[in-house]
């Protein structure tokens, strides 16, 4: 895939890049920096889509490597919801701004989708908690850049007494890229 058409694949497909199933050259590793120690756990998932937007990635279909998530759920079901938005705010600095140069439009708009993805993990993981943490999802939601008056309303609704989780999952829902509401549905009527 050439790196012009990352966005696009990006927008289509979210995070088809697994680390641990990859292979990088290292002059590419070395011309991002390799991994900044300061991105923690996801310094990976950073470099990794430094390099396919710079020089382009090939992707395998084939099964590399399996993933397990861990009982704790990872770092994003994190205990530590302050912390965990604090390193995504680290991250979007670093995609902001990447080191020794500007970055490109495809970047700024790949930090977009990335960041649109987080605020909807961070909503979904919040919404299975009980009780429902109304105050970490008011927050969650008022990160959200460019709030629409309906995504204003839902936070405004999650800060009131009136709260509702129906309608923060209808919108988790309705959020979501058309294939993954398809996968949702199906799921959820036992269709899978």
């Amino acid at each position: 895939m050439p790196p012009e058409r990352f966005v696009d694949t990006y927008r289509e497909h979210d995070n088809w890049m697994v680390t641990y199933g990859a292979i990088y050259r290292s002059a590419c590793v070395k011309a991002v920096g390799g991994e900044d120690p300061e991105l923690g756990v996801e310094a990976d998932a950073v470099m990794k889509r430094e390099i396919a937007m710079r020089w382009g990635a090939c992707f395998i279909p084939e099964r590399l490597a399996m993933w397990r998530p861990p009982a704790s759920g990872g770092f994003t079901r994190s205990a530590d919801f302050a912390a965990a938005l604090a390193l995504h705010d680290r991250i979007a600095r670093r995609l902001e701004h990447p080191p020794g140069r500007a970055p490109t439009p495809a970047e700024l708009e790949v930090l977009r989708l990335w960041r649109r993805r987080i605020e909807l993990a961070h909503l979904h993981i919040l919404l299975e908690e009980r009780p429902t943490p109304y105050d970490k999802i008011a927050t969650v939601l008022g990160r959200i850049q460019e709030p629409s008056a309906v995504l204003r309303a839902l936070i405004a609704v999650a800060r009131s007494p009136l709260r509702s989780r129906l309608l923060l999952k209808l919108y988790h829902f309705a959020s979501q890229r058309p294939a993954e509401r398809r996968r949702i549905a199906r799921r959820k009527l036992g269709l899978c």
